[in-house]
């Protein structure tokens, strides 16, 4: 992922389910920043731009979604990155979207996802569809 994003010239990266080590995620350049909520997080972003002022907003933050307001050269936006854990029910991480697209209605708002998450087989069959297997 480091060596695409180097690559592509990639101002920030975010990652769902990343493998972390000691708080960190190995591999990333030790000069980029990297943005995650607890000991086991779901989300994780990195940001290898230094001209970038990134500030993770901890009262929205937690392991699965992580909100950083950032501020370039060309103004000021938020960035939300969720993971929506297939396990939970999906209104608890859709409130967490709502709340922040809410309290920044003024700014642009740019949301990252992994929500497919939500989509596994038990959800959709062919029975609640109408279709015989």
């Amino acid at each position: 992922m480091r060596k695409l994003a180097e690559e592509l010239r990639f101002d920030i990266i975010c990652i769902q389910e990343p493998y972390t080590y000691q708080g960190s995620i190995p591999g990333m350049p030790i000069d980029a920043r990297t943005v995650m909520y607890g000991d086991r997080p779901k989300t994780a972003t990195v940001i290898f731009n230094r001209g970038i002022t990134a500030t993770k907003l901890d009262h929205l933050s937690d392991s699965h979604s992580v909100v950083i307001e950032i501020h370039t050269h060309i103004g000021r936006w938020v960035l939300l990155n969720q993971y929506y854990q297939f396990e939970d029910p999906i209104n608890l991480h859709l409130r967490k979207t709502r709340m922040v697209f809410l309290m920044y209605s003024d700014v642009p708002v740019v949301l990252m996802a992994d929500a497919n998450a939500k989509s596994g087989p038990s959800i959709c069959t062919f029975e609640k569809l109408g279709w015989s297997s």
